[in-house]
């Protein structure tokens, strides 16, 4: 069984720097709901997560939609029917940046090489959308664009 592998390089463009009167209390928030954000993300990217409706359940919101690189849009239940009679794969990913809408509302946007360890591996620029949902998170839109 193949696992995603995390890059612990990441950035955050819209992070506040000293400079510009965030608080320090308020950078340390937001860089620790990057780091929860990419290790939620990466467990999509698990073979162990991706065929298993309980955990993609579990983190995919009930309003869940993806734009697939083919322009198709998936619902909840397709991309869960999909994900768990998909083959598994590598996806490397890497260049988190994190951009807060509101104070539920996340965008991860990221590089990602499914099948990193192959030469045929597709690059693509994936774009998240995290709400926050009682004391978790979920997923709520997914979007990958494929890199030339």
């Amino acid at each position: 069984m193949k696992t995603a592998k995390k890059s612990t390089k990441f950035s955050s463009k819209r992070l506040p720097t000293a400079n510009s009167g965030a608080s320090v209390e308020y950078q340390t928030r937001h860089m620790e709901i990057l780091e929860l954000l990419i290790g939620l993300e990466t467990k999509l990217h698990s073979y162990n997560v991706r065929s298993s409706i309980e955990k993609l359940k579990l983190l995919l919101s009930d309003e869940y939609m993806e734009i697939g690189a083919s322009g198709k849009i998936y619902n909840k239940k397709e991309t869960i029917d999909l994900l768990v009679s998909s083959k598994p794969y590598e996806i490397a990913a890497t260049d988190f940046t994190l951009n807060q809408l509101s104070s539920e509302l996340m965008q991860l946007i990221y590089r990602a090489n499914d099948n990193a360890n192959s030469k045929t591996g597709r690059k693509t620029i994936r774009n998240s959308l995290w709400k926050k949902n009682g004391d978790d998170w979920q997923m709520l839109f997914h979007q990958g664009t494929i890199e030339h």
